[in-house]
């Protein structure tokens, strides 16, 4: 997929990237796009793959992640066009466009709100922050790897989770700072 966003490095190279930056205690996010032209199961099941290796690496990594938008008189265009995008036809389709070119997967609001809730819970946050147990973790990474969203489970961990944040919030319990302390 690195080659048709025309992106001039290789997803070694960005791990080598990766792995250098983990020695310095300091937060920063990838970019990753999903549903982008010509994209199959696979080649998400890849950028999946890429994410789990990269978190592993390093601690302090989180992803920004966002559906493949495409825009007119790009050099994408006319490639979505033939893969049956439908592009709006007046500004006013445009300011209402959310998911682009997306349903061409078939995915639709819901499918992707629930794939994002677990992008989040997976991804969205430095591990040195917030991990899940590695059962939840694996049900999660399962569950996503397939994009498959038949039970609204996404819907019950995000109320969950506003539950457990409330929680803490007022257990009056200081955070934890995710850095390793100063030495003298």
């Amino acid at each position: 997929m690195l080659k048709i966003y025309n992106k001039e490095y290789a997803q070694d190279q960005a791990l080598s990237a990766v792995e250098l930056l983990k020695d310095y205690p300091c937060f920063y996010d990838i970019g990753m796009i999903f549903f982008g032209p010509e994209e199959e199961l696979e080649d998400r099941r890849e950028n999946l793959r890429f994410m789990e290796q990269a978190r592993k690496i390093n601690p302090y990594l989180y992803f920004a992640y966002n559906p493949f938008w495409v825009f007119p008189k790009t050099p994408l265009w006319e490639k979505c066009l033939k893969q049956g995008f439908i592009p709006p036809k007046n500004i006013k389709e445009w300011s209402e466009r959310f998911l682009d070119f997306m349903e061409v997967h078939g995915f639709n609001r819901r499918k992707w709100a629930r794939a994002q809730t677990i992008l989040y819970l997976l991804y969205g946050r430095p591990r040195v922050i917030f991990s899940l147990p590695g059962w939840v973790h694996q049900a999660l990474y399962r569950r996503l790897y397939n994009f498959q969203f038949n039970f609204p489970l996404e819907e019950l961990l995000r109320v969950s989770m506003r539950g457990m944040n409330k929680l803490r919030r007022g257990s009056g319990k200081k955070p934890r700072s995710p850095f390793p302390p100063l030495s003298s």
